[in-house]
């Protein structure tokens, strides 16, 4: 809500200004980013609840508040589309056409200036992590153990801190960690890559030696002196030489399992964050029910099913382990897809998949109608 009125704001300048496009580029821009990508992203499992409690009432208003305002944001670019779909909206509730309402202005009262560069943040750190995952070919629907965030700077560790559950939703992860700026992840360890031309004339006939131990070296520190003792333990270095800035640049290595990225926005670097992809059972077991559950979804889809429609699945796995992985979610696979039961499905729609390499065959049906 408070983005929509800085929307309004930026729209209504630019009107001044003699300048739509940029008028009509900031509404589209909210639509796509704000609305549909993140918002409606956030809150889509509250608008599943089965009950009306406040979150999913709120989510609601939220939405339908936000249609009015960008339809009439939308009137001038758009005359015919925009009436159309403020009529759909309000009925006969609302004015005859779009075009009797006043444009819409800013609502001061609704405007959060840290709660918008927050979502900002935000927003950086879960492509961060969403690349990282790129990095680890880890799909979304398979959660993490866990994220850690390292920010360079106090404003993005705050954001963070404050919005730890978000993020955690955002990136499907077990737990999120927040360093404090600067602070180092104890998890890193630090590889050197040396300079031959530099180590060469130091060391003489050594200096491949001494080049193949700081190549093979893995300190938790980032500096000379750890270097220095690493090598000194290995025989390598003797107690009256030194390491120069020159010699060897370090590379910091993530631990086995983890993948990092860095958080960028505006063009500036924020800081690092780290997404520790190692799979557990406990990990395998919702990643391959969060696959079943897509297929599901999109056989719904095929079968042009009604949202609210109860139906029966089959689920048939050719391989034993992830049958039991599979199996050990059936109550979440149950509540995500409506399924009423489990069990042989003798007609209606069967097809084939591939998940991770593993044959499964996926049977639906419409459950039948509950008795009056």
């Amino acid at each position: 809500i408070s983005r929509l009125q800085t929307v309004a704001a930026e729209a209504r300048e630019h009107w001044e200004a003699f300048r739509q496009d940029r008028a009509f580029e900031a509404i589209r821009e909210f639509v796509t980013e704000d609305l549909s990508r993140f918002y409606i992203q956030v809150v889509r499992e509250r608008m599943w609840a089965e009950t009306d409690d406040p979150e999913k009432r709120a989510a609601y208003e939220t939405i339908t508040y936000a249609l009015h305002r960008v339809v009439a944001l939308l009137a001038p670019f758009t005359p015919l589309l925009a009436d159309e779909i403020y009529d759909r909206l309000t009925g006969d509730a609302g004015h005859p056409t779009v075009h009797m309402l006043d444009y819409p202005a800013p609502e001061e009262r609704f405007r959060d200036q840290q709660l918008e560069r927050d979502v900002e943040l935000l927003r950086a750190v879960e492509e961060g992590g969403s690349n990282a995952r790129q990095q680890a070919e880890r799909k979304l629907r398979w959660p993490v153990r866990e994220v850690v965030v390292a920010p360079d700077g106090e404003r993005t560790a705050a954001a963070v801190d404050r919005h730890r559950g978000l993020i955690a939703d955002r990136l499907n992860a077990r737990r999120v960690e927040v360093l404090a700026p600067d602070e180092e992840w104890g998890e890193l360890r630090y590889s050197a890559d040396a300079d031959m031309s530099e180590l060469g004339p130091a060391f003489g006939g050594r200096a491949t030696a001494v080049m193949e131990a700081l190549n093979e070296a893995r300190v938790e520190d980032p500096s000379l002196a750890a270097l220095e003792e690493h090598l000194r333990g290995e025989g390598a270095l003797d107690a009256d030489e030194e390491l120069t800035e020159s010699m060897v640049s370090l590379t910091s290595e993530t631990p086995e399992g983890v993948s990092g990225a860095a958080i960028e926005a505006d063009g500036e670097t924020l800081g690092v964050v780290y997404v520790d992809t190692a799979l557990t059972e406990e990990i395998e077991s919702e990643g391959y029910a969060r696959e079943v559950i897509r297929r599901i979804q999109e056989m719904r889809k095929e079968l042009d099913l009604d949202i609210e429609r109860r139906i029966q699945v089959e689920v048939t796995v050719d391989d034993d382990r992830v049958a039991e992985l599979i199996g050990g979610h059936e109550e979440l696979i149950a509540r995500e897809v409506r399924a009423r039961s489990f069990e042989t499905v003798e007609g209606g729609y069967h097809r084939e998949w591939e998940i991770e390499g593993v044959p499964v065959e996926i049977g639906v049906e419409p459950a039948p109608e509950a008795a009056a």
